[in-house]
C-alpha cells in the first residue's frame, strides 16, 4: 500500500479530490476526465477562446485532436498516461471507469 509521502499516492488523492469536487461544480474534461477547473488546461474553440468542456489534450481549434477514438480507446489512452506518471495499473481503472459517461461519449 502507498504511504502519504509517495508521489503516486499524492497524485491519486489529488485526482480523487478533483473528481469528488466535480460533483459540486468543478469541471473535468468531457472527453478524458482530466480536471480543467483551474483554466490552464482548457482546449480552444475555433475562434481561439477557451473551451469550457474539453482539455488541451482532447480539443484544439474547435476540433477533437483524436476524432476517431472510441470511449474504450480513450480509457486505454488515459490508463497508459497514468501508468507513465507512476500510478499502479490497478488504480488506473478507478480513474477511467466513468469515461464512457462523459458528454463526448453520450451520443
Amino acid at each position: 500500500m502507498y504511504k502519504p509521502g509517495q508521489k503516486a499516492y499524492n497524485e491519486a488523492n489529488i485526482i480523487h479530490k478533483a473528481v469528488q469536487t466535480n460533483e459540486r461544480g468543478i469541471k473535468n474534461c468531457q472527453s478524458c476526465g482530466m480536471p480543467i477547473a483551474k483554466g490552464d488546461k482548457n482546449g480552444t474553440e475555433a475562434n481561439g477562446t477557451k473551451s469550457m468542456k474539453y482539455c488541451i489534450h482532447c480539443y484544439a481549434d474547435g476540433k477533437f485532436t483524436l476524432p476517431d477514438i472510441t470511449a474504450e480507446g480513450m480509457k486505454e489512452r488515459v490508463r497508459e498516461k497514468l501508468v507513465s506518471m507512476g500510478f499502479p495499473r490497478f488504480m488506473t481503472g478507478l480513474f477511467t471507469r466513468g469515461i464512457h459517461k462523459l458528454e463526448r461519449w453520450k451520443s
